[in-house]
């Protein structure tokens, strides 16, 4: 057995095994690149830590860290699904670059409310690649720095890239061993969710509507089983829902300008009517949760009392805040109900 970075395996047989003490996802994307020796494309999520300070503390952002674990396969077939069944992540492979990702969207990506933070987490680092004599790129982010996705254009093969906007402030640990160009744009691609593009003159990483929604419905579907209580499941079922019902159209629309919005009419007799009248009863189950009873639950109660339950439904999304919020024609008038 030959030990790698980052106490990273892989043994001599035709079983291959990999593993990872915990760390930061430069140091995954490094001591799986060395382990494998495929170059590696991770989409880095971040966090909020408390730092000590002489006044007692502040919070600070910092990369997320993966998590300890350990992956086997048997053969090179078997190696992303190997190393994406043991840390929960989405993955493609394309050449031999591979790409990973959160299966949710980070916080920081769909949530205006989170980017700051999420950006504070990185060092943006311009790569200066110099391509070797076949064209293939070498090249790693190391400690806090990220590649910026809007920063691919300065790989070797990106000089005529267009990023789309959603695309552009995500972050990327890399680890590049000779990649070709080509693998490496796609598997950036893939890692932030792009959809890409090519042509003679120019390449473009386009937004994907259908893997938008997937990693929207992902997220989600995390926060949801992380729930504390019964109107915060029934909010989760209500986004999903909503997700489900905005068409491909519905979110390109929406994600044309880094202002838009679409929305749309729920029709009678829907799941997502459904769920948002049982979205509307579980607001009493925050009677039972002290935090909620006293921040929350009376400014619920008094939109609820405002709304005309019987009139038609319309849901919206909004950029660049991923809020699905739900309209209603209140007693009043057309009125917009974020909760």
């Amino acid at each position: 057995m030959i030990p790698t970075l980052a106490g990273a395996i892989l043994s001599l047989s035709t079983v291959g095994t990999f593993s990872f003490p915990g760390g930061s996802p430069n140091e995954f994307s490094a001591a799986l690149a060395e382990a494998t020796g495929k170059s590696v494309v991770l989409l880095a999520d971040a966090q909020q830590v408390m730092q000590p300070t002489p006044e007692g503390g502040r919070m600070a952002a910092e990369p997320a860290p993966i998590r300890k674990g350990e992956a086997r396969w048997d053969s090179e077939d078997e190696l992303l699904n190997a190393i994406t069944r043991e840390w929960d992540l989405g993955g493609a492979r394309t050449g031999d670059v591979l790409a990973l990702w959160p299966k949710g969207w980070p916080d920081g990506v769909v949530h205006q409310f989170h980017a700051a933070a999420y950006r504070a987490a990185f060092e943006r680092t311009r790569p200066s690649v110099e391509p070797d004599a076949d064209g293939r790129a070498t090249f790693k982010t190391v400690g806090k720095q990220a590649l910026l996705v809007a920063d691919a254009r300065y790989l070797p093969g990106g000089d005529r890239l267009e990023v789309h906007w959603f695309h552009a402030w995500s972050y990327l640990a890399v680890s590049a061993n000779a990649a070709q160009p080509d693998d490496l744009l796609a598997a950036i691609a893939a890692a932030c969710g792009a959809r890409l593009e090519r042509s003679d003159r120019a390449s473009a990483l386009r937004f994907d509507p259908p893997e938008f929604r997937r990693r929207y419905v992902a997220k989600v579907l995390q926060q949801r089983l992380a729930a504390r209580n019964d109107y915060e499941r029934a909010t989760a079922d209500f986004i999903i829902e909503a997700m489900r019902a905005f068409t491909d159209s519905d979110l390109a629309e929406a994600f044309a300008r880094e202002d838009g919005a679409v929305v749309r009419t729920v029709p009678q007799g829907s799941a997502l009517l459904a769920a948002f009248r049982a979205r509307i009863a579980a607001v009493q189950s925050l009677e039972e949760d002290p935090r909620a009873r006293i921040s929350l639950l009376p400014a619920l109660q008094s939109l609820i009392g405002q709304m005309d339950l019987g009139a038609p439904l319309r849901v919206e999304y909004v950029n660049p805040n991923g809020v699905v919020a739900a309209l209603v024609r209140s007693r009043g008038g057309d009125a917009t109900i974020h909760f």
